[in-house]
């Protein structure tokens, strides 16, 4: 069916590859959860149900049960679907159609969240054709409302009431993706009074009416502050106390990450290899040093010709994880975006130190994959930041002093 919904337009202009697909999902190892209403289909359609009886493994959680009662068994040799053919379509998709597919299966990689009385549809960009269009389409994210697709059997939520506290998250969703959208200073410079917009915007949400700026009045400020180049002053003043210490702290952890022996695992050993690290456990300035160089070398030269590149990754995150703010902080949801944007800077540089250069192509495996192993793993990225928070590398300062050029 179709559903109207604010998205961008690239969102729009999406549709899986099947067969094409350069890193099928099918085959991902991931679990696929099958939802209360799909699992009464398979078990009151006696066709859908004699084809999907071998492949359903009941879910023995008690808490998870009721609303996911069943998942789909994996290859015990891949970790895959079973249910992808070797053409590389769907049985049941081929057979049935898309509305016997879960909800997993059907809605991925869109996400569709309430937007008061109406829905923001944002894509994940774990898939390989979300990061291709968020690479290379320059006018990706410009934002449209209009028709959209949406799953037959997708429930869609429309309670958030139009509070002052919804107003004010609202109206700081629209100002972030202007400032990230203001190409006149570095990315790394809208990042950081990104990071100061959010930290005074918390304060103003929390004070209600007793804030003395409204947040549209904190927001023209801050343009204001923009037009008058207050923030380079700020910038700086805090570059010259750089220590390096969240730099060392990133690299460390983005080598860190566990992984399978996979596509992932061999981009993290490119990234070793290409900045000289024999052991990531000991890692000093050197390695910052060289991981800096290859950043001026290598990404930098890449975003003088494509400057929408990882801009777009951020916006896209903005509207996949920020809004609307589930998180009683603000700056939580903000600071796994800063995290995020050191984590895959880290590692796109590595890699063109390790490849002497990079493609466009590069980045675009480069974002899924970590759109994969990183972004959607909650649990890992919630760990990481309970260790900046406990490090005080979670404040606007410690973000800049990561930065070699701001």
């Amino acid at each position: 069916m179709q559903k109207d919904a604010l998205a961008p337009r690239y969102a729009r202009q999406f549709g899986c590859t099947g067969p094409r697909c350069p890193d099928n999902c099918c085959q991902e190892n991931w679990t696929i959860s099958i939802d209360h209403d799909t699992y009464q289909l398979y078990r009151l359609d006696p066709q859908l149900g004699k084809l999907m009886q071998p492949y359903l493994q009941e879910n023995n959680d008690l808490v998870t049960k009721e609303f996911y009662p069943a998942t789909l068994k994996q290859n015990i040799k891949t970790g895959g679907c079973d249910l992808q053919e070797k053409s590389g379509f769907c049985k049941i998709h081929k057979e049935f159609g898309i509305n016997a597919l879960s909800h997993t299966c059907a809605v991925y990689p869109r996400q569709y969240q309430p937007l008061g009385t109406d829905q923001l549809l944002s894509m994940n960009e774990s898939c390989p054709e979300v990061a291709r269009h968020l690479i290379e389409d320059q006018d990706a994210l410009e934002l449209e409302f209009g028709s959209v697709y949406a799953w037959d059997r997708l429930i869609l939520v429309d309670q958030t009431e139009f509070n002052d506290a919804y107003h004010n998250r609202y109206a700081l969703l629209q100002g972030l993706i202007t400032i990230l959208r203001y190409r006149a200073i570095s990315l790394e410079k809208r990042l950081f009074i990104c990071s100061l917009l959010v930290q005074r915007a918390e304060r103003v949400i929390a004070e209600g009416q007793a804030s003395e700026l409204s947040m549209q009045e904190l927001l023209d400020l801050f343009s204001q502050l923009i037009n008058e180049g207050y923030f380079d002053q700020q910038a700086v003043l805090l570059k010259e106390k750089n220590d390096g210490a969240l730099g060392l702290f990133i690299l460390s952890r983005l080598l860190d990450l566990p992984s399978k022996k996979d596509k992932f695992k061999e981009a993290l050993d490119q990234v070793t290899s290409g900045l000289g690290i024999h052991d990531h456990k000991k890692l000093h300035m050197d390695h910052i040093q060289a991981l800096d160089k290859a950043r001026k070398k290598h990404l930098s030269s890449l975003e003088k010709q494509y400057p929408w590149i990882l801009e777009n990754i951020v916006v896209n995150w903005v509207l996949f994880g920020l809004f609307p703010i589930h998180k009683e902080r603000i700056k939580d949801g903000w600071l796994s975006i800063t995290t995020r944007y050191l984590l895959l800077r880290s590692l796109l540089s590595g890699m063109g130190a390790a490849k002497k250069g990079l493609k466009k192509e590069d980045v675009i495996q480069l974002t899924y994959l970590f759109g994969r192993q990183v972004s959607s793993a909650p649990q890992r990225m919630a760990s990481l930041q309970l260790e900046l928070i406990n490090k005080k590398f979670d404040d606007p300062a410690s973000f800049v002093r990561a930065l070699s050029e701001i």
